[in-house]
């Protein structure tokens, strides 16, 4: 048995992303297979994410939002807790998209996330004596750094496929068929 997962596809439109979807779908059928509901979803990518998200009246991107939605539900557990979790979240988005020339995107996450995080935090009290400066000190020792985790892709492909044949230095040897050659 074979399973085909963790596939990320892009899109120029939405009408597009849709359209391959509900067409992946029927075509899986064909065969008995069917795609998980709960692990199938549409995303929006790229620059301009924030913004179209915004002006839809969607505000963060998801995975902020989520952090958002957990750190207020869990506003009140240990801080320990919180960041057992935190270092997760920020490990496991690393672990994903930590690509060569992506660094700034994943700082710019895990800033994102220590802001939050730091507004959870000051939202936990009224006379919350927690200030930026002395956060951000605990914070860049505690969450992980910012990283390269992945090869570039030229690296990743030589060293899974060999970019020649098992054969391909073996002599070929000529054949003459019904005659002196």
């Amino acid at each position: 048995m074979r399973y085909a997962d963790d596939s990320v596809l892009g899109f120029q439109s939405e009408w597009d992303a849709k359209s391959f979807l509900n067409e992946l779908g029927n075509r899986l059928k064909q065969f008995g297979l069917t795609l998980h509901e709960d692990k199938t979803r549409l995303i929006y990518f790229g620059r301009f994410t924030k913004s179209n998200l915004q002006r839809l009246g969607g505000g963060k991107p998801a995975t902020l939002r989520g952090i958002k939605t957990y750190l207020l539900k869990h506003r009140h557990d240990a801080v320990l807790e919180q960041l057992k979790w935190l270092k997760r979240v920020v490990q496991g988005h690393m672990n994903y998209f930590s690509v060569p020339g992506n660094s700034r995107r994943i700082n710019a996450f895990r800033t994102a996330v220590q802001k939050i995080w730091y507004k959870s935090l000051k939202r936990r009290s009224q006379r919350s004596r927690l200030n930026w400066k002395k956060f951000c000190a605990f914070v860049n020792t505690v969450l992980p750094k910012v990283r390269v985790l992945h090869p570039w892709p030229e690296k990743r492909f030589d060293v899974k496929h060999s970019r020649q044949e098992p054969y391909a230095l073996a002599v070929y040897v000529r054949i003459c068929a019904g005659g002196v050659g």
